[in-house]
């Protein structure tokens, strides 16, 4: 069964304008977040610039100024330098796996990033451990991957199905999926789910 979205437009009066959006995000600071310090810390690096070790790094500093993240998202870990340029390609991956999940530990927060199934994960309709990319030891080195599943039809109704396709500390099935409304124009992967 595919979910069905609705979506409801939203028609503003007058244009937004820099004023209007300023005044929103401090109503928020100040009556949601409840705080005048950033929450958000943000470094940027282009394709096989940085390592895990590199982001660590980056990390220690940002702890000496008394900030500690509670979330670490990277896009996306397969763009990673290799820590060891000269290994195996296949080692270099599964180093790299296993740092961010060291990463995770010693900072001792969730760690979230992505990577792509392989060419025969376009033709099934439920990803599984078999659609790894690269190395399978990926899998070995995650609490838990969430494959995201998508044909054509439910792309165009900004529909999408999540299932887990590995998860270490509980039971689970890979064929049950939780179907979610997406926008992805505004970068909400997850507007509504089934849960």
């Amino acid at each position: 069964d595919t979910a069905e979205v609705t979506c409801k437009a939203k028609v503003f009066a007058e244009p937004l304008n820099a004023q209007i959006a300023e005044k929103a995000c401090v109503r928020v600071m100040y009556k949601d977040v409840r705080s005048k310090d950033s929450y958000f810390k943000l470094s940027c690096h282009d394709n096989l610039d940085i390592t895990v070790t590199g982001i660590q790094s980056i990390i220690h500093s940002w702890e000496l100024n008394n900030w500690c993240p509670d979330v670490i998202v990277i896009d996306y870990a397969d763009n990673l330098a290799p820590i060891n340029p000269r290994a195996d390609t296949r080692e270099q991956v599964n180093v790299t796996w296993k740092k961010l999940r060291s990463l995770a530990r010693k900072f001792r927060c969730l760690v979230v990033t992505a990577t792509q199934s392989n060419v025969k994960g376009f033709e099934q309709r439920i990803l599984d451990r078999r659609n790894f990319s690269e190395d399978n030891r990926k899998l070995n080195q995650v609490t838990g991957m969430i494959g995201i599943n998508v044909n054509d039809e439910e792309r165009e109704k900004c529909s999408s199905r999540l299932n887990w396709i590995n998860l270490r500390e509980a039971g689970f099935n890979s064929q049950r999926c939780v179907h979610v409304a997406t926008c992805l124009p505004l970068a909400n992967p997850a507007v509504l789910s089934t849960f």
